[in-house]
């Protein structure tokens, strides 16, 4: 497949993927005679790539906290990584849309009922469990603490599918954050949570998702990015295991 962009840079009359740079739009177009599901080791219809288009045009002025040198790297590679985190991770086309979704509800306003018209209740299901801020309640976003230990307290009620979106997100964050701390220590200020905090929390999680998914390759992703951490900053793992940051601290 071609790439179709409104863009000098990029011209193919048989592309299937329309970007508009100047609205950061997006449309995506399966040719009428592919049957994907009829391709052997393939599982990935039309919806799929709506899904995608539809992510593009939320997030399209959206950045990580991270960057790359001074360039700030556009929102849309994150949860394209957690996408394919999600696929390598032997999960279906609902959960690699559910990626493709994760942070729609919380950075951008959607609601469920939209991502559940669109894509399903299942997908819907999965995005709210990667959700740990309540829409409702706007103070919550301000207290990081509560906030994150109310989404660790969730995590046992939740299906292997959503915990399969929510290791590759937490893999993917955890891997960025480790290469920031070593191009500039002080990449930790951008966190609410700071050092401590994102350690825990991370730590948190990790024990959670390991005992559900104990195979799973984002699990494991995210336990060689956690050793790094933990080693770089001296931190105990049993620590923040049996001890909580102070609230005070991270309201």
């Amino acid at each position: 497949m071609g790439l179709k962009c409104w863009c000098p840079h990029f011209a193919d009359p048989e592309g299937n993927l329309e970007v508009s740079h100047r609205t950061g739009s997006a449309k995506f177009h399966f040719p009428k005679d592919l049957d994907l599901r009829q391709s052997e080791g393939m599982d990935v219809s039309p919806r799929f790539g709506e899904a995608l288009a539809w992510a593009s045009k939320l997030h399209a002025r959206q950045m990580r906290k991270s960057k790359v040198g001074d360039r700030s790297v556009p929102y849309i590679s994150h949860l394209l990584a957690v996408c394919a985190l999600v696929w390598e991770d032997g999960g279906d086309e609902d959960e690699a849309i559910a990626a493709l979704l994760h942070d729609a509800v919380e950075d951008q306003g959607v609601t469920t009922a939209q991502i559940s018209r669109r894509f399903g209740d299942k997908v819907a299901r999965i995005v709210m469990d990667c959700t740990d801020l309540v829409p409702d309640d706007p103070a919550a976003i301000r207290h990081w603490l509560p906030r994150k230990r109310a989404h660790i307290e969730r995590v046992p009620g939740f299906g292997d599918d959503s915990l399969r979106v929510l290791a590759a997100d937490k893999a993917h964050n955890a891997t960025v954050m480790v290469w920031d701390a070593r191009d500039d220590p002080r990449s930790w200020d951008r966190f609410r949570g700071g050092l401590v905090g994102t350690a825990w929390y991370l730590v948190r999680m990790h024990a959670l998702l390991e005992q559900r998914l104990p195979q799973s390759r984002s699990v494991a992703k995210l336990a060689l990015a956690l050793d790094e951490f933990l080693k770089r900053y001296s931190l105990s793992r049993e620590t923040l295991l049996t001890r909580e940051p102070s609230a005070l601290d991270l309201n």
